[in-house]
């Protein structure tokens, strides 16, 4: 579908078109002539700019499986879009001309993100990567035995210990006291297992163990285990295998390193926040110059001037309303004496 999509937007205006046309959209007709939408010519050089810009592996299925008239019919159709939307001036539309001009950064921020990569990630740079990272393209795995006893058994397995330490042979007494039926019979024997096939524990002691050594009884929820390490094998995976991998780690660094640079070569200031903390120094630096303008003597008599004044309004208030009562009880007496 995605594809699909691509296909269909990347055709949009597929006819010949002045350089600085102020209509969105539309390419310039190179090439054959393929088809025409409405008088609107689809050519081979409009199908190959498309087929361009999608990932390699998409345009090699096309051309293996010989998907042109598909491709063309996609081209078709995204056309018919674009007319009708012209038609209804969709392109004036503010929304629809801000979708379109951040779709243009956006294009022209990743062109340039792959342009400086590309100049970055250089075989040198790559080859350093990897050794830095060769720890994820290499798989580790141990070829061990084990003998596994009950958990309730663990005087057992530490007097096998004793009995191994002493030189006795690990593939008899896994035959005859291990409880595991997949390797008792061969001796106890696993073969070999990388990191994360088994259990925490039994996979710590067994990575840890030196080869040609036998572990300490270790426990696990299936009980008690003594792991024979017979070798230790390396497969490190070699840089042309494993070379898209280092690529996107690569790129990932360089991204972040480029976008550091910018930002560390740029002027960036929030207006905004800026004018506020401006406005805020302003008015505490006002609230201290008149603090230490006025005395405390000053400062206890406005105070004193203050709890006057809401004194007086109080007491206003007071004989407003005892006038309303008493204007009330003048309406009550008039009333009773018509009456």
């Amino acid at each position: 579908m995605r594809t699909l999509l691509i296909l269909i937007f990347c055709s949009f205006g597929c006819n010949n078109a002045p350089a600085e046309s102020p209509i969105p959209g539309q390419l310039d007709a190179t090439g054959e002539v393929i088809t025409t939408v409405n008088g609107k010519p689809i050519t081979q050089g409009m199908i190959d700019a498309t087929l361009a810009l999608l990932p390699d592996h998409i345009q090699k299925q096309i051309a293996a499986t010989g998907q042109q008239d598909q491709l063309t019919e996609q081209m078709v159709l995204g056309e018919l879009l674009y007319q009708e939307a012209l038609k209804r001036d969709l392109h004036k539309d503010p929304n629809v001309q801000t979708t379109i001009a951040l779709s243009a950064r956006e294009a022209l921020a990743q062109s340039l993100l792959e342009k400086v990569i590309d100049e970055r990630a250089t075989e040198e740079v790559m080859e350093k990567w990897y050794q830095d990272h060769l720890v994820q393209f290499t798989q580790s795995e141990v070829d061990v035995s084990h003998i596994l006893v009950d958990t309730a058994d663990k005087a057992l397995i530490e007097k096998l210990k004793k009995q191994l330490d002493g030189g006795a042979d690990f593939g008899a007494l896994a035959k005859k006291f291990s409880k595991d039926p997949g390797s008792k019979d061969k001796a106890g024997k696993l073969g070999k297992i990388s990191r994360g096939r088994t259990v925490p524990p039994f996979e710590k002691a067994a990575f840890s163990t030196p080869k040609g050594k036998i572990s300490e009884p270790v426990q696990t929820q299936f009980g008690w285990h003594l792991i024979l390490v017979h070798d230790k094998i390396s497969n490190q995976q070699p840089l042309s295998e494993v070379k898209e991998q280092v690529k996107q780690g690569v790129s990932k660094e360089l991204m972040q390193a480029y976008f550091e640079e910018l930002k560390s070569g740029a002027t960036i200031t929030e207006a905004k926040k800026s004018e506020a903390s401006e406005a805020t120094a302003e008015g505490k630096s006002k609230g201290k110059a008149m603090g230490k303008a006025l005395s405390p003597e000053m400062i206890k008599k406005l105070q004193e001037q203050m709890k006057k004044a809401k004194a007086k309004g109080k007491s206003k208030k007071g004989k407003g309303k005892k006038a309303k009562g008493k204007k009330a009880k003048g309406k009550k007496a008039k009333g009773k004496a018509k009456e």
